[in-house]
């Protein structure tokens, strides 16, 4: 309904901004790690662009609006949102760190880390970890050093997977999300890869399957 919003903050919230976009003013529920690194950088009256999310349910008093400073926030976010017990307020509290290191945490399984985020118990620790290392243990290894499911590496020219993501972001317009999945997939179906060209027909064969 609501993907992108750009505005002027004119009002902090705990947990949101009030977002003056045109002569409407949105209430945008932020993350955690966002809201203080927005608080930090903008004052009132500062123009910001937002990633939206929007939830109404028949179980809601009034609808949700979330927003994303960055595109790499909001695909974290939904990765979240696919953990079985997750509502969107409680994903979204749980980002209170860098994205880097939320995938770091899960990619490397450390429940020990995950627990000391709000509303992070053991048992959700370990959920989060069992549904979604597979998917985020692309996106949280190094780009030059990218491996396989496999174990799998590209020797002889250990740059390629990153020229080839770049470029699916820069000049075929996927997001960070899709491009790693995408260069990883093609990765662990043919580990043999060893130029751009082969990477390129690899990714451009599982894309359109």
């Amino acid at each position: 309904m609501i993907a992108r919003l750009f505005g002027t903050i004119i009002f902090w919230e705990e947990d949101a901004i009030i977002l003056r976009a045109g002569p409407v003013g949105y209430r945008v529920h932020l993350s955690p790690y966002s809201l203080g690194l927005l608080s930090g950088n903008h004052s009132e009256s500062s123009e910001i662009s937002l990633h939206t999310q929007f939830f109404w349910s028949e179980h809601q008093d009034a609808p949700t609006l979330i927003g994303f400073p960055t595109k790499e926030e909001q695909d974290l976010f939904l990765l979240l949102r696919k953990v079985q017990g997750l509502g969107p307020m409680t994903a979204l509290r749980i980002l209170s760190l860098p994205v880097e290191e939320m995938l770091a945490m899960i990619s490397q399984g450390d429940v020990t880390r995950l627990k000391t985020l709000k509303g992070v118990g053991d048992k959700t620790a370990k959920k989060i970890i069992s549904e979604l290392k597979e998917e985020v243990l692309p996106l949280s290894t190094p780009s030059n050093s990218l491996e396989t499911a496999g174990k799998n590496r590209i020797s002889s020219t250990p740059d390629i997977s990153s020229l080839v993501r770049d470029a699916l972001i820069q000049q075929f317009g996927h997001t960070p999300l899709e491009a790693s999945r995408l260069v990883a997939a093609a990765l662990k179906k043919k580990p043999g890869i060893e130029t751009i060209e082969e990477l390129f027909s690899e990714v451009y064969h599982i894309g359109s399957d």
